[in-house]
């Protein structure tokens, strides 16, 4: 086990990483589902730090918000890859 102190704007950062990463390694399909795991964790973890409830009793859709949520603050990049993507 690997335990990481982070502060808060630090986690927040690596949060926006994992989107960024995750939407990146989707674009390969099948090489994305390896990622998939460690990033539902990462989300059921944020889950929990905001809500005080264990990230394992959320259910899809409080994951998928948590993931929209951090997805909105960095839609820039990810507007940003899609047009280079196309270029």
């Amino acid at each position: 086990m690997i335990e990481l102190k982070l502060t808060d704007a630090e986690w927040e950062n690596l949060l926006q990483l994992v989107v960024i990463g995750e939407y990146a390694a989707s674009q390969l399909k099948k090489k994305a589902e390896k990622f998939t795991h460690i990033a539902e964790k990462l989300y059921r973890k944020q889950y929990e730090l905001h809500t005080k409830i264990s990230g394992d009793e959320a259910e899809e859709n409080e994951i998928a918000d948590i993931r929209e949520k951090i997805s909105a603050d960095i839609d820039d990049y990810l507007e940003y890859f899609e047009n280079y993507e196309r270029k």
